[in-house]
């Protein structure tokens, strides 16, 4: 999973680069302790929230985005990318974008809404006007978000921040698409979903207009997982309306947060009420 890590014995600190147990220097390539053999693995997480807001990326092009250390995105992404855009973007209106980070996903959506009819039949006969929210955390990639924004065809509004601290403060009901893809800023964001992907979800609900579209960055390879389905039901989506696409793509053997062929897209969708 993004932000992928290994087997937990004594910890060090991407930083330091110390064995905790003996405070002997350590190679970042090294698995055991070379001066008392202990096990050894980088602390993946040897950050807070604000550390990671404000740090400079190390890379930061059309390949790769890389933040302390940590594969945050990669070009093998866009055509996963394209899908979600293609999900959220269905009824066209205003769409929310949780993560710009490459703006891989940001510029499909831009094409989506741009181009978008409204041959497709919605609850409401009335779609919103086109509008793109992007909630983004680090500070530069917001810089770059800010610029790109004011060459889009669409208005873009950018909002600084985590999904948690933006979030709450959106009205309800006012968003048509919504696509979510982060980077989690700690252990327990990374280990567990129900902090970080699961909490989103009955923000989503609310968030969505009636026959909304919700999808979001599955971490799995073929179909929506049971816990995935389950929390989506308690968010109060219906099950009859959780449907996914599964999306091939060739993430390379340097890739550090993804190894398998393909990723399930979900088309999570709000009933009409």
């Amino acid at each position: 999973t993004k932000g992928g890590k290994g087997e937990v014995e004594v910890e060090v600190s991407e930083e330091a680069l110390h064995c905790e147990r003996c405070a002997r220097g350590v190679h970042a390539t090294d698995k055991f302790c070379r001066s008392c053999g202990t096990r050894l693995r980088f602390n993946l997480f040897a950050y807070d929230r604000d550390t990671f807001a404000s740090a400079r990326p190390e890379r930061f092009d059309e390949q790769q985005l890389v933040i302390l250390g940590h594969q945050v995105m990669d070009r093998w992404e866009e055509p996963l990318m394209e899908a979600c855009a293609r999900v959220c973007t269905r009824q066209g209106g205003h769409v929310l974008e949780i993560g710009f980070g490459m703006g891989i996903s940001a510029g499909a959506i831009q094409r989506y809404l741009a181009t978008h009819s409204s041959e497709e039949v919605r609850c409401a006969n009335v779609h919103s006007p086109a509008a793109h929210t992007i909630v983004e955390v680090n500070e530069h990639v917001f810089g770059r978000l800010e610029e790109w924004a004011g060459r889009q065809a669409v208005e873009v509004r950018p909002l600084r921040g985590t999904w948690a601290e933006v979030v709450p403060s959106l009205e309800d009901e006012s968003v048509d698409g919504i696509l979510f893809d982060v980077y989690p800023l700690s252990e327990a964001e990374y280990s567990s979903l129900e902090v970080s992907l699961f909490a989103f979800f009955p923000h989503a609900f609310r968030l969505l207009r009636p026959g909304g579209l919700f999808t979001y960055y599955s971490n799995a390879a073929s179909a929506l997982p049971p816990d995935h389905i389950a929390a989506l039901e308690a968010a109060g989506f219906r099950r009859s309306h959780l449907e996914w696409e599964v999306c091939a793509v060739s993430p390379p053997a340097s890739c550090t947060y993804w190894d398998q062929p393909s990723m399930a897209v979900p088309v999570i969708r709000k009933h009409c009420l």
